[in-house]
């Protein structure tokens, strides 16, 4: 991801090494630490969940997760890692859909038309947004309102999978609640495809992730409503003051730049979806 969206700290204690996060009170929900402890007790993958240690609160407006500290190492897509990340996402997804009445999360209701964004305040940026979104949103489809709705990391993107070089680590489960499967199949896709324009990539993923998921989605309305979701929804707009001007821009070019780089491949993507 361009911008940060959360402050954080990494500390020591006793002989441990922790990485903290700090999260205003009003934007924290408790259900998500412990959907990401209930994984990490209960989920086996090749793709690994942070552990999480305890959250703590130092100030009445703030809260600190704390996380045991993962020492990062660089790693780099390939058609090794990305099997490994579509397998375990099916899982992931797979374990998630059998186990939905132990977890207990917000369920998202799908946003599907433009109104959000007249609460947006009037600004150069908010301009430039519908003048890419209007267009786009006035030739697609219907959201598919129908479409499978289960216990989802919501940000399961590339900067939060990170390697110690022997495993994969999922973290940052900040975003977690029950919502469209299709929109977070979309959204990793989205995330590697627009650094690296790899279809061989793409391709891969989508082969790997359907040999190993046992759900029952619709692939004929994944790509529209990842699209209809990214004209509809006004991140980072709503985060602008808590997050600063220098990642509200990073993020928002970057939304752009993935909403215009999706519409512009539609095609291929579509065809790789059904294939």
């Amino acid at each position: 991801m361009a911008g940060n969206t959360s402050i954080y700290k990494i500390f020591h204690q006793g002989k441990g090494k922790y990485f903290a996060k700090m999260i205003p009170v009003k934007g924290f929900d408790i259900s998500s630490f412990a959907f990401q402890n209930y994984l990490y007790d209960k989920f086996e993958s090749d793709l690994k969940i942070c552990e999480p240690i305890k959250i703590t609160s130092e100030s009445p407006e703030r809260v600190e997760i704390i996380y045991k500290y993962i020492q990062q190492h660089e790693w780099y897509l390939n058609e090794n890692n990305i099997r490994l990340i579509a397998k375990s996402l099916a899982d992931l997804h797979n374990f998630c859909y059998d186990n939905m009445d132990k977890i207990s999360l917000p369920v998202k209701s799908p946003v599907v038309a433009m109104g959000h964004w007249d609460s947006v305040e009037v600004s150069f940026e908010r301009q430039l947004a519908l003048g890419i979104r209007k267009p786009i949103y006035e030739n697609l489809k219907p959201y598919d309102k129908d479409q499978l709705c289960i216990p989802l990391h919501r940000d399961f993107k590339m900067h939060n999978i990170i390697s110690d070089s022997e495993n994969f680590h999922l973290i940052d489960f900040d975003f977690a609640a029950v919502d469209n499967i299709g929109i977070e199949i979309m959204s990793f896709i989205i995330d590697f495809y627009y650094t690296s324009r790899d279809e061989t990539l793409v391709k891969e993923f989508i082969k790997v992730y359907k040999e190993n998921s046992k759900l029952s989605i619709n692939w004929e309305s994944v790509l529209n409503d990842y699209l209809v979701y990214m004209c509809v929804n006004t991140f980072p707009f709503y985060m602008r003051q808590r997050i600063g001007e220098i990642n509200f821009k990073q993020l928002y070019n970057e939304r752009n730049g993935k909403l215009n780089f999706t519409y512009i491949n539609k095609d291929f993507l579509y065809e790789s979806l059904q294939g």
